[in-house]
């Protein structure tokens, strides 16, 4: 069944879990999406992306190297649609992607927060220490 569903804004207690219900998120090509991309990587929700020449299209691409589990990154315009495709209309690959992710970003830096915060202090304490 083909649908595209766009939304109203939500509050932002309800994004994350209302962005759960969708099959695949398709990042914009010219401006990634960044936050949106982390927090659909969050909701364990698949994202496909396509990098191009600029650094504002090729964020998304970034989240691979952390949690390679939840991004498909495409080589052409055809493979973004064949990706996005493939994801949303085979339910048994949807659903090992989103196991996968849910169980990946549990141990992933890309959502270590804590362990974020303790490099952080680390490196201020040595530029202070070292001047």
């Amino acid at each position: 069944r083909e649908r595209v569903v766009l939304s109203e804004t939500f509050p932002a207690m309800d994004h994350i879990a209302i962005k759960g219900l969708a099959d695949v998120a398709l990042d914009t090509t010219l401006y990634n999406g960044h936050v949106t991309t982390g927090d659909a990587l969050w909701g364990d929700l698949p994202v496909v992306v396509l990098p191009r020449v600029s650094m504002a299209s090729r964020l998304s691409s970034s989240f691979w190297d952390p949690l390679p589990e939840g991004i498909l990154v495409a080589r052409s315009l055809q493979d973004y649609e064949d990706l996005a495709v493939a994801v949303a209309s085979t339910r048994q690959m949807l659903k090992r992607k989103r196991e996968a992710l849910a169980k990946a970003k549990r141990s992933s830096a890309l959502f270590d927060t804590q362990g974020w915060v303790l490099r952080m202090e680390r490196s201020l304490r040595m530029v202070l220490e070292g001047g």
